[in-house]
């Protein structure tokens, strides 16, 4: 597949499974040998691994939304810096909803292969979503 067809599946994973929640579209884009890693959590493994992320985020911040800020493709791979919105109202990793509204950055590589995705490395701003929910406590600089 080529750059652009690539883009196209990556497009499907952030507009209709991820903002959408139409959580059909993990069988159609995910490969069955899928592999999801991100800093906050364990890893997540096939199209049904894939749903369960995406089930548990959508559970924690319902009305989360990504854009896609830039995009670079190749034959392999699409590389992407997004921005993620929300509202923590559900439970996250543990932690009771805040109400706080939360905004991220990250960047996530996405390996394509036979037009579906078959590696999804993320790195976002951890630190500073759990800061935002209130998880951890905003870090004071003292005088001195």
């Amino acid at each position: 597949m080529g750059a652009a067809e690539n883009k196209a599946v990556v497009n499907r994973y952030f507009e209709e499974l991820w903002n959408n929640y139409d959580l059909n579209v993990a069988d159609e884009i995910a490969h069955s040998e899928f592999f999801f890693t991100i800093p906050t959590h364990a890893p997540s493994y096939g199209p049904q691994g894939l749903k369960d992320e995406i089930t548990m985020l959508h559970t924690a911040f319902p009305d989360i939304h990504f854009s896609q800020e830039d995009v670079f493709a190749d034959d392999e791979r699409v590389a992407v810096r997004w921005v993620a919105r929300g509202t923590h109202l559900g439970e996250f990793l543990g932690n009771k909803p805040s109400g706080r509204r939360f905004w991220i950055e990250g960047i996530g590589s996405y390996r394509i292969k036979d037009g579906k995705m078959i590696e999804n490395l993320v790195n976002e701003d951890s630190l500073n979503l759990l800061i935002q929910i209130g998880v951890i406590p905003m870090p004071s600089v003292s005088e001195g």
